[in-house]
């Protein structure tokens, strides 16, 4: 071999290495750029599938609808009566969302992975969620990222309550 032959080789495997590198940085962004892209979605279905639920079933009175929600990165969903008067907040609620409601935001639904991450008003929504008492907050925890819960329509607002 000739030592003009070496060094083109050198070369090759030089711009080899630069193109292979300059493929694998770019395809990591793409997937990097699709996957926040597909949250930021899945964020905006699970708001609209609320909010449409909701405005469906309120002047539907007596009907019964169960909706699975699918909760992608969230860990908690709470909801927060605000139909008749101001809400019984208990003490164990997260702080957060407490300050949110007491400042009169208009949000009603909060949607939390460890700290709160959205908010938004659903419509008018009362809660129960099936036992006595003057709460009127309910928070479920997703199971399998779903989140399933019972509406039913009030005639001007929608009860909502876990499904059992």
């Amino acid at each position: 071999m000739r030592k003009g032959q070496i060094v083109g080789q050198v070369f090759i495997y030089a711009l080899s290495i630069v193109i292979i590198a300059a493929i694998l940085i770019y395809g990591y962004t793409a997937v990097s750029e699709f996957r926040e892209r597909s949250q930021n979605v899945a964020k905006v279905k699970l708001q609209n599938d609320i909010t449409n639920a909701v405005s469906r079933l309120s002047s539907d009175y007596g009907s019964v609808q169960r909706k699975e929600l699918y909760m992608g990165e969230y860990h908690k969903m709470c909801f927060v009566d605000n139909y008749e008067n101001t809400p019984t907040l208990p003490s164990s609620l997260n702080k957060i969302i407490r300050d949110n409601v007491e400042s009169k935001t208009g949000n009603n639904v909060f949607l939390l992975k460890e700290t709160l991450e959205q908010s938004f008003n659903a419509g008018k929504i009362s809660v129960g969620n099936g036992m006595t008492g003057d709460e009127d907050t309910l928070c479920l925890n997703a199971t399998a990222n779903r989140v399933a819960v019972r509406l039913e329509g009030k005639g001007d607002h929608v009860l909502i309550s876990a499904w059992q």
